[in-house]
């Protein structure tokens, strides 16, 4: 038997030594960096994405703020300009010789409402024979002016000013050429320019005590919700060439649904102003 040498191991083709102690290597290296590149892009979109957010709210809370500052500012104008007219606050009083027969006034002058009863009364020039009307016995010819009526409860009411030279009997026209710049409320819910019955004043809340608030050299008639301090109507460009009076009319009872009377308030940052008794 023929002893020899065992054969030699066959040697490995380039091919197998290409992939194995080369091409593998890189590939698992490769895999490695290509995970590492794709963790890293994927925290990378994670923080972007979270940074994003984060700035969409801060824009959010800036808007929300700013926002909040400007309603506080208009809220502040609006309370700042209330005080203002109210500085020119006067004490008025109703005028009985005045008012309607089927109006009943406080012994204080102060509240009216309608009776649904006619009284007799004295059929005088100063009277409203017709319209549910009353004037204040003050009357004003300059400067300014202002008071403010409850009108809580009530579904139907006229307020504002009235020249004192006014018609006083028979049907009345609540119109600026007839000498009367007023608002009124009808049915709960329409709010009205005096001056025309197609002109609705839209109001968000319903006003429980109004002011009203007149410069006379500067043709101001100005009506404000007091709980809100917001303006509800204003007539400007007027032209005032004699007395102005307060004037009020509770409306009809309407079987009691409208029942509530006007009350005169006393304003709170009242000053004394000078008026002519007429």
């Amino acid at each position: 038997m023929q002893v020899g040498s065992p054969h030699p191991p066959k040697s490995k083709s380039f091919w197998t030594l290409l992939t194995s102690e080369v091409v593998f290597p890189v590939q698992v290296r490769g895999s490695a960096i290509n995970l590492v590149l794709l963790t890293t892009s994927t925290l990378g979109l994670f923080f972007l994405k979270s940074k994003i957010i984060s700035l969409v709210f801060s824009m959010f809370r800036i808007r929300a703020v700013t926002q909040l500052k400007d309603t506080l500012w208009e809220e502040m104008k609006k309370q700042l300009e209330l005080k203002r007219v109210q500085q020119y606050a006067v004490d008025l009083t109703l005028d009985p010789d005045t008012a309607h027969p089927k109006l009943i006034l406080s012994d204080d002058g102060k509240q009216v409402k309608h009776g649904d009863v006619w009284q007799d009364l004295p059929d005088n020039k100063e009277r409203f024979s017709d319209c549910v009307d009353v004037l204040a016995c003050q009357s004003f010819s300059s400067g300014s002016f202002y008071f403010e009526v409850q009108v809580k409860g009530k579904t139907d009411w006229d307020l504002g000013v009235a020249k004192d030279s006014i018609n006083r009997k028979g049907f009345i026209d609540l119109s600026i050429k007839n000498g009367f710049w007023t608002i009124v409320l009808r049915n709960g819910n329409q709010y009205l320019s005096g001056d025309n019955s197609s002109d609705h004043v839209y109001l968000p809340t319903v006003p429980e005590r109004v002011g009203v608030f007149v410069d006379y050299e500067k043709g101001l008639v100005s009506f404000y919700d007091v709980d809100t301090a917001a303006l509800i109507y204003s007539f400007s460009n007027c032209c005032f060439t004699e007395k102005l009076k307060p004037y009020f009319s509770p409306y009809l009872n309407k079987g009691g649904t409208n029942s509530a009377p006007l009350i005169i308030c006393t304003v709170n940052q009242a000053r004394c102003c000078c008026y002519e008794a007429s």
